[in-house]
């Protein structure tokens, strides 16, 4: 069985991601472009080594974050600065894991195992 084959077995299930659409600003407001859509995936939850936590984004830290194993490409929050504006490229993807909601935080791939990614996410509302 390959690396990839395990990954894919181990502690799989199915999870549904809130993605919310890019937006801009207007005369000093954030808006949306569209509406939230919704998908599901198929991902292995796995624990937190000590490494991922210490490389976590600037001030994305948690005292509860897990790693996601994914064939599915998600979204962390991202800024892009145009010629003459600062836009957001979007917010990051959310994901329900046992009844809570994960903020996407880092997103690595992983292209020599089969194509996977693996996400550190957040718990929304941990201290």
């Amino acid at each position: 069985m390959s690396l990839a084959q395990v990954i894919a077995a181990y502690g799989t299930g199915t999870y549904t991601v809130h993605r919310q659409q890019a937006g801009g600003w207007s005369n000093g407001k954030f808006v949306r472009l569209g509406a939230e859509s919704t998908f599901t995936i198929e991902a292995s939850v796995q624990p937190m080594t000590g490494e991922l936590l210490k490389d976590l984004p600037e001030g994305m830290n948690s005292d509860d974050s897990r790693t996601l194993w994914t064939t599915t490409e998600l979204r962390t929050a991202s800024l892009q600065i145009g010629a003459s504006d600062v836009t957001t490229g979007g917010e990051p993807d959310v994901i329900e894991i046992e009844n809570d909601r994960w903020r996407v935080t880092k997103v690595e791939h992983f292209a020599i195992l089969d194509n996977f990614y693996r996400c550190v996410v957040t718990r929304l509302g941990a201290p």
